[in-house]
């Protein structure tokens, strides 16, 4: 006689944080199936091991479950392993802070992939780089592995384009947004740090000055330019305390009032 074993699949879960706070949405969509969050300032996207539960990821997964919106599990089942994303649409390095798409469905995540692979989100970014910009300018550049923790423009890579625009600027310091619609890794930072504007606090790229404890910046603003009608009309997000500590010690001024 045959002898049949099976053995327990177990199915992952995310942890639920024990420093981080539950976030709540800035934005829930009419179908429910996704919204949109705000992520801190030194906060990792997702866990890389099954373990760590100060992400924010988990920070959303918490929400969804406490709210009876989508149980651990089936959020956590969205990811595409070995990453544990989840839901979660893009990400954004540790010490970047701004909003994000999660998506609580496999269809609505594909969708959102879609439309960022073929460029049809717009994203906006404001950083706080070193020197004076007194010009917009537009970009376009490669972008390609210089290490394993750095990148750096070249003559080949990945492509990006972006659209630069001063908002508040002295001798020492620019506050600048950042328009693109690519997904590139590091592409602010090490846009900025190759026309020699480092990000205040970017060491890994060159930054002269030590008054930041990481690189300022936040990614304020998302719009969809085709598709999902209610994310045409576009979000944007204030930068969050830490930001504007280091954004007061520049001497800069620009008011967030008329942008909220």
């Amino acid at each position: 006689d045959a002898i049949s074993i099976s053995f327990p699949t177990e199915k992952i879960g995310l942890l639920k944080p024990q420093l981080l706070p539950i976030l709540a949405p800035l934005y829930f969509s009419k179908q429910k199936d996704w919204a949109i969050f705000h992520k801190s300032s030194l906060v990792p996207s997702y866990p890389l091991f099954p373990w760590e539960r100060e992400t924010f990821i988990n920070q959303v997964a918490a929400f969804l479950e406490a709210e009876n919106i989508l149980s651990n599990e089936a959020f956590a089942a969205l990811a595409e392993l070995p990453k544990l994303e989840a839901g979660l649409v893009q990400r954004l390095d540790n010490a970047t802070s701004g909003i994000l798409i999660i998506a609580f469905t496999s269809e609505t995540k594909a969708l959102f992939r879609k439309l960022i692979s073929t460029h049809q989100i717009e994203k906006k970014y404001h950083a706080i780089v070193e020197g004076r910009i007194a010009q917009a300018q537009d970009f376009s550049f490669f972008v390609s592995a210089a290490g394993e923790k750095k990148m750096r423009v070249s003559i080949e890579g990945i492509k990006a384009n972006m659209q630069m625009v001063p908002l508040a600027v002295n001798d020492s310091y620019s506050l600048v947004e950042l328009t693109t619609c690519h997904g590139v890794r590091h592409q602010v930072r090490v846009l900025m740090a190759h026309i020699g504007h480092p990000l205040m606090g970017d060491a890994l790229y060159g930054a002269k000055s030590d008054s930041a404890s990481c690189h300022q910046l936040h990614a304020c603003g998302l719009r969809a330019l085709q598709g999902v009608n209610e994310l045409r009309k576009g979000f944007f997000s204030a930068p969050p305390t830490i930001f504007m500590e280091n954004f007061k010690l520049t001497g800069l001024n620009y008011s967030y009032d008329k942008r909220s």
